[in-house]
Order: structure tokens, then C-alpha cells, then sequence
């Protein structure tokens, strides 16, 4: 059995790294703060994926947890960031599953 607790804010490395590109050289972008967060998961979802895309048959046990707060990433978005979502966390994961 897996136990999972929480969750968080998230954000892909690609993400942040294409947030400094589009910033590193636009004058405009100068002395802004960029809060760079994709989304809020739970670690109940990112359980169930992993165990989808590893085929384990784990039981996992936790309450999906909802975020306190929210952090707004307009700004980021009107720099230029396309955020990899949800199709991006389910990559990493099973980039993580293929090194296991």
C-alpha cells in the first residue's frame, strides 16, 4: 500500500527555462516579478498516474488535498510562457518509471 498526503504547485524546468529566455533580453520584462506555476496537483493524482503508467497493481490510500492559496501566472503568460500542463507532468512521469 502507498500512502500519499499533500500536494503542491508545480512547474516544469522547460517552463522556467523558457520564461528566462523570453525575459533575459525584452527591456520590458526588466525589474517585473514572473510567479512561474503551472498548476496545482495533488500527490493522490500524481500517485494514480505513476501506478497507471508503471502497470503496478498498488493500492494507494490519502484524500486528494486542494490548494490553500493560489498564485496568479497572468504575467508569466503575457511574457510568453506556454506552460506543459498536465501532458507534461504525465511525461516526466513516465520518463521516471522508464529509470526504475
Amino acid at each position: 500500500d502507498v500512502e500519499v498526503v499533500g500536494g503542491g504547485k508545480v512547474v516544469h524546468v522547460e517552463d522556467v527555462a523558457q520564461a528566462i529566455d523570453l525575459a533575459i533580453d525584452n527591456k520590458e520584462a526588466s525589474g517585473k516579478v514572473y510567479n512561474l506555476v503551472d498548476f496545482y496537483v495533488d500527490n493522490m493524482t500524481i500517485a494514480k498516474m505513476a501506478r497507471e503508467l508503471s502497470v503496478s497493481k498498488s493500492n494507494i490510500n490519502g484524500t486528494p488535498k486542494q490548494p490553500v492559496n493560489t498564485i496568479d501566472n497572468t504575467q508569466s503568460k503575457t511574457l510568453g510562457v506556454h506552460y506543459v500542463g498536465t501532458k507534461g507532468l504525465r511525461r516526466y512521469i513516465q520518463e521516471l518509471v522508464k529509470l526504475i
